[in-house]
């Protein structure tokens, strides 16, 4: 090993800084990599987060799910209204909130009546603004996302809701269209404004009956490339109850999670996630659920991640006294005692 290497030395020297540089990017490499501060979260806790700071949100799901009341309720929070969406806080902005209604915008006005009162008037008037109808530059151009930059640049917002990326944009598929569509969302981030996105799912087909998954978003990937965090709301148009899965993490998966809307008040709550197991189980009570049947209820997958991840919550249960496991036949590939073993609910006594 070279000596100067061992001593922590640089093997080449240092460059000669002919002037001071000024303040912004590009950075020192240390300084910028080691002095980061941790994940900034704007709703979430802990590694459970639904969107941090510098990182795009995209709400998906088919039409009538509650894409529009959740990213209302967010807007709402962010202007210091609620304290938490769906059972995770959210950290309100200081700077004013722009909500995008490209969609439908008296239906969207008429959702967001739900929410407030004549109290929050004043705080509304100061915190949250209104764009109804589409913005006036295409986001699927390159001239379009850069008109989108300085449309951020001279407004004086800290957060912007689109609602939705189909009404502000005139293609989603072309390759083209993606990549300009990706700009648009980090010239944002450029400019510390946060985003949050609504938009859907591909509709269903014979070979993909539950599309459901990243790849299913409606358009170009690098729509999706260009977010931090994917969420799904999943159901069938105007369901009081929902699945949220997490199609793209922060850090830890978020759910999935069952969310009981009440369509009057525009609210929204996360029901107990532990039930989802329970729900599995009691569907398949005859003859007991077994690994992949929970696996595929909650994760839609019997990969081996999220068979562990199904264990997991499975073995906890039964830890718990709420679940019995008897194992099935050892042997055949991929752990087969434990693949074929069934899980029952304890009988009371």
């Amino acid at each position: 090993m070279d000596q100067r290497r061992r001593r922590g030395q640089p093997l080449s020297p240092p460059l000669r800084v002919v002037e001071k540089r000024p303040a912004g990017p590009p950075f020192p490499g240390g300084d910028y990599i080691l002095d980061s501060p941790d994940v900034e979260i704007i709703c979430g806790s802990g590694t459970k987060i639904v969107w941090a700071k510098g990182e795009p949100l995209l709400i998906v799901g088919p039409q009538g799910v509650g894409k529009t009341t959740v990213k209302q309720q967010l807007a709402l929070a962010r202007a210091g209204l609620q304290d938490s969406v769906l059972g995770f806080p959210v950290e309100p902005d200081s700077r004013c909130i722009l909500y995008v209604a490209a969609d439908r915008p008296t239906q969207a006005r008429r959702s967001l009546a739900r929410m407030i009162s004549e109290e929050d008037r004043t705080v509304l008037n100061e915190r949250l603004e209104i764009w109804p109808g589409p913005l006036p530059f295409d986001l699927a151009s390159r001239k379009g996302a850069e008109a989108f930059g300085e449309f951020l640049r001279e407004g004086r917002w800290g957060t912007v809701f689109i609602d939705a990326l189909k009404d502000v944009t005139s293609q989603l598929s072309p390759d083209d269209a993606g990549l300009a569509i990706n700009h648009a969302f980090q010239l944002a981030m450029a400019l510390d404004v946060q985003l949050c996105i609504g938009h859907h799912q591909r509709k269903a087909q014979g070979d993909n009956s539950r599309p459901n998954r990243l790849d299913d978003v409606h358009g170009n990937a690098n729509i999706t490339r260009g977010c931090g965090s994917v969420i799904l709301l999943w159901g069938n148009a105007g369901d009081r109850e929902v699945e949220l899965r997490h199609l793209k993490p922060v850090m830890d998966i978020v759910g999935p999670l069952r969310i009981v809307h009440d369509h009057a008040k525009g609210t929204s709550r996360a029901a107990n996630t532990t039930l989802d197991v329970i729900d599995v189980v009691l569907k398949n009570a005859e003859l007991g659920a077994t690994l992949i049947d929970v696996a595929i209820a909650l994760y839609n997958s019997n990969q081996d991640a999220d068979l562990a991840r199904a264990r997991r919550r499975l073995e906890k249960l039964v830890k718990e006294g709420i679940l019995t496991y008897e194992p099935g036949a050892a042997g055949g590939r991929r752990g087969g005692a434990l693949r074929s073993g069934r899980w029952r609910l304890v009988e009371p006594e």
